[in-house]
């Protein structure tokens, strides 16, 4: 059941991404990129979680939060540089 929820959830995001940054033709790459990425993140994350928060204590939750603020900056980047990029004309 989860499957298909998170399937329907990422087909609406999909059909809400302006065509000028998602080629019709890339649809289903788009889909199994993100299928991959949350699979692997769902496989390894217990053991990163396990490894970094019980077995290394107060320095594996700084480890984890400077993780956490390096990755959200990084988004914030990311998105500014979308939307700095011209659109596609196909």
């Amino acid at each position: 059941m989860t499957g298909r929820v998170d399937n329907d959830v990422e087909s609406r995001v999909l059909r809400r991404t302006p065509r000028s940054r998602l080629p019709e033709t890339a649809r289903g790459e788009y889909q199994g990129l993100a299928a991959a990425g949350s699979a692997t993140a769902e496989t390894v994350s217990p053991l990163i979680m396990t490894s970094l928060l019980i077995d290394g204590g107060q320095p594996g939750w700084l480890v984890l939060g400077t993780v956490f603020l390096l990755a959200g900056l990084g988004i914030v980047q990311a998105a500014k540089w979308s939307l700095r990029r011209p659109a596609r004309l196909d």
